[in-house]
Order: C-alpha cells, then structure tokens, then sequence
C-alpha cells in the first residue's frame, strides 16, 4: 500500500517531543516514545478505513488527512499556532546534553541502525513473510488463514511510529516543529527515497536517502536550481494569462498575420471567403471587396 501521510504523523512525534519537553521539561527519550505511541495509535486508526481503498483513493484518504492533523496542531494555541513550537530545549540522551548539530552524529547513526534493525527483524520474522506473501498475492495469502486486513492495520501502526520517531529527531536536533517543516514536501522527499531505492529493499532504501539529500546542496549551489522557482516558472509557462502583455500581443498579431495570408491564398485560387458560416463570392479581378457595415 502506497501513503503519503507519514510526514503528518512525523509531525505528531515532532509536536509531542517538543510539547512535553518544552512546557513540562521531560526528558527526550520519553518524549520520543510517547509521541511514537501516538503515532502508532493514529496511524492504526487512519489503517482502519484507508486500507479497503484501492491505491487511489488511499493516496488521496492520506493526503487528506496528512492536511487535517497539520490543521488541528495550527489550530491549537498550546502548540504555537501558525509559528510551531520554537526554541525547544537541547536534547538530553542519558546525562548526554546535545548542544551543537556535530554532536547528532553519533545520535543520528544509532538511530538509522535501530530503524534498519526492527525492519531487518521484522523481514526476516514470520509477519515478514506474510507480508511479503500479501504484497504478492493477498487473495491467496487470504486463502491460506491470513488475516490480510490485521497484518496491514500493524504494520501501517508500526510504519507510523517509525516515521514519528524520525520526526522527534528532527525536530530536537533542529530545535522547533513547525507546520512547514511536516508539509507536503516532507511527504515528497520520503516518497522519492523510496522510489530512488525500490519498495522492500532496506538497502536500496538507505541508498535512495543518501542520494535525495545530497542531492539538494548539489542542485542549489551546483547547478544553481531552486525547486521550487522552476514549478512557479513552469506554471507560468503553462498559463497563457500569466504571460507577459509583449508576449500575448506578439501572439494575437502572427494570428492576424497568419490569417491574411490565408485569406490571401483563397483569392488567389478563385475561391469565396467563408464569413460567418457561408461562402462569400470572390470579388471580380481587380475591384477591391466592398467593406461590410454593420445595420
């Protein structure tokens, strides 16, 4: 099943992290697992109507619901409104304070081998191989005992708590959650690096990840690139009245010249004028067509 809602419930771990280590100064650790067990329960929930759509209808369902979780935190005065919860508390892992982005590195690398490691287990446990079965045929995984729809509802729970622990990190080392920062694009990018490394390859996966984020620096100072100008450049294109007057007016006038000449190259064979939904007479040799006036 395809999602484009994990970047909303990355933001449900962001905002939970930050929100209890802000306001109630709890440690990181808890905040995480709080906000992950958030995410598990929403995002099984969300499973319980999205996962008897075709593929579809589960993007758009996911789409609409990524906007209406974002809608709810902005909604939310304690949750810092438009602007999210800014200037968190540095980040403190066992007596271990996080002050600088250098010291999430060590963080960051144990954090990517825990991820690696419950996906790792689960593909190689029992749930995996029913998983795999139901990628490939869930009727027939349906046949043989499976509870096709109850495996589907866990590892969509399991994929959003993941997702809201990559959120809490995210959000602890940049230090805020803010609605931009879980938008649309953050979908996008998760999106390409599972394209980018294939579905159900955890290898390709982290290949696809390192090439869609060292790819931004290189398009922005390489080539000189900016996402988004070039889609509100290639709108513009696309718009006719989003062109420039010179350019419309150039337009209209090779429309006028075009037309002459073929009205030109009728008189020239003899032919009549259709005008208006009928054939006008071609004029005698060397009288000039008599204007029409309107009544």
């Amino acid at each position: 099943q395809v999602s484009v809602a994990h970047a909303s419930v990355a933001a449900v771990g962001g905002y939970a992290m930050g929100y209890l280590t802000q306001q109630y100064h709890w440690n990181f650790l808890v905040g995480t697992l709080i906000g992950m067990v958030l995410a598990f329960v929403i995002g099984s929930l969300v499973a319980l109507p999205a996962l008897k759509l075709t593929v579809e209808y589960l993007i758009l369902l996911t789409l609409g619901v990524s906007y209406v979780i974002l809608a709810l935190l902005v909604a939310t005065p304690s949750m810092g409104g438009t602007y999210g919860l800014i200037n968190l508390p540095n980040a403190d892992i066992l007596g271990w304070h996080l002050r600088n982005p250098i010291d999430w590195v060590i963080p960051s690398l144990v954090g990517m081998l825990f991820v690696y490691a419950i996906c790792r287990r689960i593909g190689e446990s029992p749930l995996g191989r029913v998983l795999k079965g139901i990628r490939e045929d869930p009727i027939s995984t349906q046949a043989l005992g499976k509870n096709v729809f109850g495996y589907k509802v866990a590892v969509f729970g399991i994929s959003s708590s993941l997702a809201a622990f990559a959120g809490s990190m995210l959000s602890a080392w940049l230090k805020l959650a803010t609605p931009g920062l879980f938008g649309f694009a953050f979908s996008l990018t998760i999106f390409a690096i599972v394209i980018f490394g294939g579905m159900g390859n955890l290898n390709g996966t982290i290949f696809g990840a390192v090439v869609v984020v060292l790819l931004e620096p290189v398009l922005r100072r390489v080539i000189k690139m900016e996402a988004s100008r070039s889609a509100s450049d290639a709108g513009r294109c696309q718009s006719p009245s989003s062109r420039p007057a010179s350019a419309r007016s150039g337009t209209s006038s090779r429309n006028t010249a075009a037309n002459r000449r073929r009205v030109a190259a009728v008189r020239d064979r003899g032919g009549g004028i259709r005008r208006g939904g009928r054939v006008l007479p071609a004029p005698p040799p060397g009288r000039a067509p008599r204007p029409r006036t309107s009544p």
